[in-house]
């Protein structure tokens, strides 16, 4: 199984195997696969991801959910996220949107970020 999480307008594909793992963990996994495709580690010091939706019903997904529970397919994610930097200067700006009150963000520090492991 795989699915596609949309951070902005980049969207990245996040193979999942059996899915017998947590959403928090796939949007480590995402968040990684973000950093090495954009190679930007220097340039930010963390991405909050705020939460992580169903992209056809606008569902909110729970972080301790399984993949494998929740999850069909293919199925397209949105990632509701903010970038934190303490670079001067002008730096990405992510869309706006508005925090969902009943999640916690997951911080990740992107020099911190390793591969994770595999499903």
């Amino acid at each position: 199984m795989k699915v596609t999480v949309a951070f902005g307008e980049m969207k990245i594909v996040v193979p999942c195997g059996s899915g017998d793992f947590s959403i928090k963990d796939l949007a480590a996994k995402a968040v990684y696969r973000m950093k090495h495709s954009l190679k930007f580690s220097s340039d930010f010091d963390k991405i909050l991801v705020h939460s992580l939706s169903i992209s056809r019903d606008g569902g909110i997904l729970d972080w301790d959910d399984l993949v494998s529970d929740v999850l069909d397919d293919r199925e397209q994610l949105v990632a509701q996220y903010s970038v934190e930097s303490s670079l001067p200067g002008p730096t990405f700006s992510p869309p706006k949107f508005q925090p969902t009150p009943s999640l916690a963000p997951l911080i990740f520090e992107l020099s911190r970020v390793q591969h994770p492991h595999t499903a």
